[in-house]
């Protein structure tokens, strides 16, 4: 199987284990299926580095961050055609850009951290379709922007969106 060339069904990191694209593209969602990838335990960690031929090294249908899990942007492009779930404890981190693409109700439940990470770098979220952003989840999420000048930008496009912002924080 060539990293450029096919997809897989489904994918799951779990304690210790990081995985960084490098410049390949990895798709989680072979045709007729619903690619599910799990982060889960404590070091576990997808890495979507930057490069390749669109920007998007990372494309999967529905993401579970649990257990200690962390999805780190660098500086790179990632797609979520269903939606993404970051759980209490665990983060998604780093800058660069996310598409959350589905129309569930709540297509982004975060009970976890996000956070814009990288020195002055941007990491936007962004929407499209119907559904909404849950960015306090079940149990309530923290939302950061934690280097000197960095910023996040939350971008929700559906129209029934619960909540729309774009919101900049400084240290």
């Amino acid at each position: 199987m060539s990293a450029d060339t096919q997809s897989i069904n489904g994918l799951d990191i779990n304690t210790g284990p990081s995985v960084s694209t490098s410049t390949h593209l990895l798709i989680v969602n072979a045709l007729g299926t619903t690619g599910v990838t799990n982060i889960i335990g404590w070091n576990a960690k997808i890495i979507v580095d930057s490069g390749g031929t669109d920007g998007r090294l990372f494309n999967t249908d529905l993401i579970d961050i649990n257990s200690g899990g962390l999805l780190d942007m660098a500086s790179s492009t990632s797609q979520i055609d269903i939606d993404l779930d970051i759980f209490s404890g665990r983060t998604l981190a780093g800058n660069g850009v996310l598409l959350v693409m589905g129309s569930r109700a709540n297509k982004l439940s975060n009970s976890g951290t996000i956070h814009a990470t990288g020195g002055t770098g941007t990491l936007v979220i962004s929407s499209s379709g119907d559904g909404a952003f849950a960015l306090n989840g079940s149990n309530g999420g923290v939302l950061e922007a934690v280097s000197l000048n960095s910023t996040l930008v939350i971008n929700t496009h559906a129209p029934r969106c619960v909540q729309r912002h774009r919101e900049r924080w400084r240290q």
